[in-house]
């Protein structure tokens, strides 16, 4: 029987240029953060950024995302950070009738601590008419310590929110 913890939740009291959580314990197989924002720039939708314990080098992305009938799918190597294709809310009213709304992101982190391989991670996200999917890869052995997210030209807006969850087996 797997086994699902919260192991802690951010809330944004006031907007940020980033989310830091840290001091993820390596007594999980796995994590999965969830979270729901948006972000401070008007006009435009933006990507997710994420940096796993501080390191700036070493990611790759593949993403693929639908638009409507349209579709796109990238990759991205030797990257500074995993780039999460289904995109952000700026704080205009462009995207939805009744303004930007606040955005999901599902990011699954598979064999975390596990100094002997690299980590891999899966991402899920969804802005308004817009569904991202992709895959990334940590080329580190170092295990998972820290998450950092970000978007490109904007700070996360108070009440953006993310929650850390620890996966077992049993």
């Amino acid at each position: 029987m797997a086994v699902i913890e919260a192991i802690q939740t951010t809330y944004l009291e006031a907007d940020a240029s980033s989310v830091t959580i840290s001091g993820i314990p390596s007594t999980y197989e796995h994590l999965q953060l969830c979270g729901n924002a948006r972000y401070a720039a008007a006009g435009a939708l933006n990507n997710w950024l994420i940096e796993f314990a501080g390191s700036v080098t070493g990611y790759s992305t593949h993403t693929m995302q639908g638009y409507g009938a349209s579709t796109t799918a990238k990759k991205y190597a030797g990257s500074a950070t995993i780039i999460i294709s289904s995109q952000i809310h700026g704080t205009d009213n462009l995207f939805t009738p009744v303004g930007p709304e606040y955005c999901p992101i599902i990011l699954d982190i598979l064999d975390y601590a596990n100094t002997n391989k690299n980590a891999t991670c899966t991402t899920f996200g969804n802005g308004r008419h817009r569904l991202g999917f992709g895959s990334g890869l940590f080329d580190d052995t170092s295990a998972v310590s820290s998450i950092q997210l970000s978007t490109p030209g904007g700070s996360l807006l108070r009440g953006s929110y993310f929650t850390l969850y620890g996966l077992n087996s049993s």
